[in-house]
């Protein structure tokens, strides 16, 4: 009998060496299909229903690698003119489908030729998208964008992009995260010394190959990505690693995003540490809609027209002007002066008056018809 158990373990262990070279060797293995991720992902989202980010970021910006700006062109200096390392902290608080991302650190400045302080603040409350920024390049003043649906950039954002997978996998995917256009090769590769499965996407006539590595035992969580172009160069990669955690088991502990041009010459490299983690948190109200400061430069799409104006020193919205052609300055904005609205005190002075005068004329409509039943008319003599 123990010999019996014997040759079974041994055979077992065998099995489990095979399917490790396989695994290595990236042979082919038991598909898992991007319904079976997605399953996984949902079951993750559950366990958080809101969530509370913070890291720092180290942005290292090339030489030259705004000089494809418009603006840039203009002169013949290298923005930046050698390469630029820029550091910044971000935090990132999510509840349901809502968002709050801020970041404060610095931005290259084409117009002053130097890396000025900036601070960004984007929410989206499940109807309306805001972005603020102060310090804004080129314009002396804050800016503001307000549009009826999620449409910012931290969704697409690769130096955010491993938070979102992390927790709100699903969502990324409804806004605009392309996972299921991607198929499985079936193959499992040691990435980053992860088992990992292999999802691949070909784009622009199957010139470009996109690369996705999910952990095969971590969630599907995304380990790797890559971009390569037709010239076989990379062109984009991101790398995350994760530590483990009590109540989702694993949440990235560092990540970095690298870009290069067509070419090959680098452009931008992002490098991400997390510093907290808070699962299920509360947030306090007012949490996830953006408060816009006075003397704001505020685009609003909100009615599907464009519709510019400048946020009064008192706080109140400025008289709003619909943009045709030719946009209006920002001080001609600001001497429009406050949005011409009824008071609300007269509405309601408004509404008793007609309120009491369709009374008044319900009663005396009443009486009349009363009046005319209780006289008839004599009947004429036979």
């Amino acid at each position: 009998m123990s010999r019996k158990i014997t040759q079974r373990g041994a055979a077992a262990v065998c099995f489990v060496l095979v399917v490790c070279v396989a695994a290595a060797k990236g042979e082919p293995q038991p598909a898992v299909s991007v319904e079976q991720v997605r399953a996984v992902w949902t079951q993750r989202e559950a366990k958080v229903a809101t969530a509370r980010f913070e890291w720092d970021k180290r942005e290292t910006l090339a030489k030259g690698a705004h000089n494809g700006i418009a603006l840039a062109r203009k002169d013949n200096r290298p923005h930046p003119p050698s390469d630029l390392v820029i550091d910044g902290k971000c935090v990132l608080c999510i509840e349901g489908g809502m968002l709050r991302y801020e970041y404060e650190g610095a931005v290259w400045s084409i117009k002053d030729y130097a890396a000025i302080p900036v601070k960004r603040i984007a929410t989206y409350d499940g109807k309306v998208y805001k972005e603020v920024v102060s310090n804004t390049p080129h314009v002396p003043y804050p800016t503001a964008a307000i549009v009826p649906h999620a449409t910012g950039s931290e969704f697409n954002d690769f130096a955010i992009r491993p938070l979102w997978l992390a927790v709100r996998g699903n969502q990324s995917i409804e806004k605009g995260y392309p996972l299921p256009l991607y198929e499985t090769s079936g193959q499992v590769l040691q990435v980053a010394t992860r088992p990992c499965l292999e999802f691949v996407k070909k784009d622009r006539g199957g010139e470009q190959v996109m690369q996705l590595f999910l952990d095969r035992d971590r969630d599907f969580l995304p380990v790797r990505y890559t971009e390569i172009n037709n010239k076989s160069i990379l062109v984009r990669k991101l790398e995350v690693e994760y530590q483990p955690h009590a109540e989702i088991e694993w949440v990235p502990k560092r990540w970095e995003f690298v870009s290069r041009f067509q070419t090959g010459a680098p452009s931008l490299s992002v490098a991400c540490k997390l510093t907290s983690f808070v699962c299920n948190p509360s947030f306090p109200e007012g949490t996830f809609d953006a408060a816009i400061p006075p003397k704001s430069h505020v685009t609003d799409l909100t009615t599907g027209k464009e519709r510019q104006y400048v946020i009064q020193p008192d706080g109140q919205k400025g008289k709003a002007v619909e943009v045709d052609r030719k946009p209006p300055s920002y001080e001609e904005l600001a001497a429009a002066g406050p949005e011409v609205s009824t008071p609300r005190a007269l509405w309601v002075v408004v509404a008793i008056v007609v309120g009491v005068t369709l009374i008044a004329f319900l009663v005396l409509w009443f009486q009349w018809r009363g009046g005319s039943h209780a006289h008839p008319r004599p009947q004429q003599e036979s």
